[in-house]
């Protein structure tokens, strides 16, 4: 299984929502006040894609959150700040 956590990293008291998507799976809106995770098996083929939206304070921005060719080498658990300029990953 590969875990994706996504932190909070937006002024203190500011909920961040978060809806993410596969191909296959919705994984509904999350209202974020701290961290939200989920976890998944990738695809044999490789092609495994999650996506999100981040929505706060009349902002939203879109993300792929895991694309398998990018990060399947790189994390073992993909962690994300989110933050009012752009999401960063955390190694």
């Amino acid at each position: 299984m590969t875990p994706v956590e996504t932190i909070n990293n937006l002024l203190v008291g500011t909920t961040l929502t978060a809806h993410c998507k596969s191909k296959n799976d919705d994984l509904r809106i999350q209202h974020i006040t701290r961290s939200w995770g989920f976890s998944f098996e990738p695809s044999i083929p490789g092609r495994t894609l999650f996506f999100c939206s981040f929505a706060w304070s009349g902002q939203i921005q879109w993300f792929d959150i895991y694309v398998q060719g990018r990060d399947q080498n790189f994390c073992t658990q993909c962690k994300w700040k989110i933050s009012p300029n752009d999401p960063c990953m955390l190694n």
